[in-house]
């Protein structure tokens, strides 16, 4: 449940970063925020051998992408983009979703790539849900460039931000309980 909390809160300020940036659909972006980490479900369900050893060398300080590299060869982009590709979703998902973390990767969506990066640092710096990551991901700081945004344009965001993760909050709940009565 960490993980969809964490994924529909990147999916919220996905939406309104993508809004403020006057991109065509913003709710295709939120979209490809919300299946950004869809690799790493795939390797929690797919892998389950291979996710405990992932877990054991974050666990000894190894950085989460690193240590699914060293063990899978590949990382959770990779894995969810590809997976993408077999759905026959829209290059701008699948783009975008395969450059999160890397946003030189993006050719032809590189601001999708930037607003799903950056709402992935403000959802992890503001603690809403939880991944493989102990702490906050560097922000690329070429994506404030690339988005034209400021500082204060990050709190104004970040005002709007709030108000949403507290409605989804209840959601979260919602669906934890309902997970905790199956289990």
């Amino acid at each position: 449940v960490g993980l969809w909390e964490h994924s529909i809160g990147v999916a919220a300020c996905c939406k309104i970063l993508s809004e403020r940036a006057e991109l065509k659909e913003p709710q295709e972006v939120a979209t490809a925020g919300l299946l950004h980490d869809l690799g790493r479900v795939v390797e929690m369900v797919t892998f389950k051998e291979e996710y405990q050893k992932i877990i054991k060398l974050i666990q000894n300080g190894i950085d989460p992408m690193e240590a699914e590299k060293l063990v899978l060869g590949i990382d959770h982009s990779e894995i969810g983009s590809f997976l993408m590709k077999l759905w026959n979703l829209p290059d701008r998902l699948i783009e975008s979703v395969s450059a999160h973390h890397d946003i030189e990767k993006a050719k032809k969506f590189r601001k999708e790539a930037a607003i799903i990066h950056l709402s992935d640092v403000i959802i992890h710096a503001r603690g809403y849900g939880e991944t493989l990551r102990k702490k906050v991901p560097s922000l690329n700081p070429r994506v404030l460039k690339i988005l034209k945004l400021s500082t204060e344009d990050i709190k104004n965001i970040l005002l709007v931000l709030e108000p949403r993760l507290y409605e989804l909050k209840f959601f979260a709940e919602e669906l934890r309980k309902e997970m905790e009565q199956v289990t």
